[in-house]
């Protein structure tokens, strides 16, 4: 009987081994097809290995001077006596609007390799995050799911979702985010659901989880505060209240740790840009259904391969509000509170997300999707089990997030891989004797074109109103024959290349391309 039940052990852990090494596999692929890079992915690099130099476009130096590409690279890239230099990284942070944890992980891999740049350290961290990510998922799976062949419908449901995809490719912090949400939810799940008395370390298992959370990104408090909020309603409701007590305030370290080991999140909450924004929109009256229907077409576009853009939104909200009170029923009479914890935190995250952010930004969302899944498919197998055999539903429900993957890969698009990239980047090398200038109006815009900047033996940052430094660098260059100039793609970037042409002499303009929002010109006398 051992050896049966070790053999049985065995094949669970093959089949999701199997389903692993799939995904990780498909996310290289998208990897290979990354080719560019969001402004905030440089900046990424920057922040995590940039010595004492938060953001390269915010110093002087950066504008109207020939720089080579070894200045351009100098900034994403860790050097000998700057490697492991938490310090550097650490004060970076305290610049800029997140906390440090994944910047501290993305500089420990880039300082073992100095002076040099891929964007596979990022792809690569994200993948291992990922990978976990995934597990965590099955082991979540296995407390809610007693048929175990449902147990891997959640991993494969979110493991091959358009959005898994993109938050693997976008090099922020949004990936371990996502695998933090999950490692709480985890830890609630078999150390805090369903318990009669909370241990040390389940206190100790909570308090990590959250510190570790909230170090990552900050909007991870609100789910950890709903979390938090809607577990002791549970106890309250079971009249644990001692528990209840030694539960909250094991949380509420998490967020005393994060602030005693980075004390700028002050700052960063109460009076950085992005937190007064939040704190502005969240105590604003003004009308937020526009913004939470768009929120909702993200879900559905990223998890659900569009299912539900094309309906109306009242119906969609009376569709969804009648699955939610089916739902709710089901976890009743099972007994499955957790499930609905689970579900209220996702629903007042979204809602916090929606009314707090400014526009619609759909990465702030990615650390829920894995939740998303769980839920889904336990709604959708709890309601097909009231109607069919184990045998049907478990069919059925594989069958439709199969579906659901494949229609989501051939419809939508993965975020974050900009491409067009590497030929971008070959253009510059192939141009790379030609003086290069970026003309912008405030200095960031340059930043989505870091790399094709670093191609160039001399390229230059320009601001729109600094023609008489124009002049001078020209003159640097003996006033070339053909020069190189990058604008962004607006009225206003067309106007200065002309302007340019005929204040110095340059009799023929052809646009070479456009890429990133970017027009790439080459000016020839």
């Amino acid at each position: 009987m051992e050896f049966k039940k070790i053999n049985k052990i065995s094949k669970e852990q093959l089949l999701l081994i199997i389903l692993l090494i799939t995904q990780v596999f498909t996310m290289i692929i998208w990897g290979q097809n990354k080719q560019g890079f969001f402004m905030d992915e440089i900046s990424t690099y920057g922040l995590s290995n940039s010595y004492y130099n938060p953001f390269t476009n915010w110093n002087a130096d950066y504008y109207n001077e020939w720089k080579t590409p070894d200045y351009y690279m100098s900034y994403v890239e860790t050097h000998e006596g700057t490697q492991f230099r938490y310090d550097s990284v650490y004060y970076n942070q305290s610049i800029d609007v997140h906390p440090p944890l994944y910047y501290y992980l993305l500089h420990t891999v880039c300082s073992f390799f100095p002076d040099q740049f891929t964007k596979w350290f990022g792809i690569g961290l994200n993948i291992v995050f990922y990978l976990i990510a995934n597990i965590l998922i099955f082991k979540i799976s296995k407390k809610y799911f007693q048929d175990k062949w449902l147990w891997y419908i959640p991993v494969l449901f979110y493991g091959f979702s358009i959005v898994a995809a993109s938050t693997v490719m976008f090099i922020r912090m949004y990936m371990l985010m996502t695998l933090l949400v999950l490692f709480l939810l985890y830890v609630h799940t078999y150390y805090v659901f369903d318990q009669d008395t909370l241990d040390k370390k389940s206190m100790i298992l909570c308090a990590i989880a959250t510190w570790l959370g909230s170090s990552t990104q900050y909007f991870f408090i609100y789910i950890a505060f709903f979390l938090t909020v809607f577990t002791c309603i549970w106890f309250a409701i079971k009249k644990q209240f001692k528990v209840m007590i030694k539960y909250a305030l094991s949380m509420l370290c998490g967020i005393i740790l994060l602030a005693i080991t980075f004390p700028p999140m002050f700052k960063h909450v109460f009076s950085g840009y992005r937190g007064v924004e939040t704190i502005n929109n969240l105590t604003s009256f003004s009308d937020k259904s526009t913004a939470i229907k768009e929120y909702l077409y993200v879900i559905f576009n990223g998890m659900f391969a569009g299912l539900g853009t094309n309906i109306p939104i009242v119906i969609t909200g009376i569709a969804a509000l009648l699955i939610l009170v089916i739902a709710g029923k089901i976890v009743y009479d099972r007994k499955q509170y957790g499930i609905a914890v689970i579900i209220m935190t996702i629903i007042c995250y979204f809602v916090m997300i929606a009314v707090g952010v400014s526009g619609v930004v759909s990465r702030h969302l990615y650390c829920i999707y894995p939740l998303i899944a769980i839920v889904a498919v336990w709604i959708f197998a709890s309601i097909l089990s009231t109607r069919t055999s184990k045998a049907v539903t478990r069919i059925i429900t594989i069958i439709f997030s199969i579906v659901i993957c494949f229609v989501g890969y051939v419809n939508k698009d993965v975020e974050w891989l900009y491409q067009g990239g590497d030929y971008a980047k070959f253009l510059a090398y192939y141009n790379r004797e030609t003086p290069a200038i970026f003309l912008c109006d405030m200095g960031y815009e340059s930043s989505s074109n870091y790399f094709e900047m670093a191609e160039y033996d001399s390229f230059a940052v320009v601001r729109y109103e600094s023609e008489d430094i124009l002049s001078q660098l020209l003159e640097q260059k003996n006033n070339p024959m053909q020069l190189i100039i990058y604008v962004v793609n607006d009225q206003r970037g067309s106007e200065m290349v002309n302007e340019v042409a005929m204040q110095y002499g340059y009799a023929e303009i052809k646009q070479l391309n456009l890429y990133n929002g970017t027009l790439c010109y080459l000016l020839t006398k």
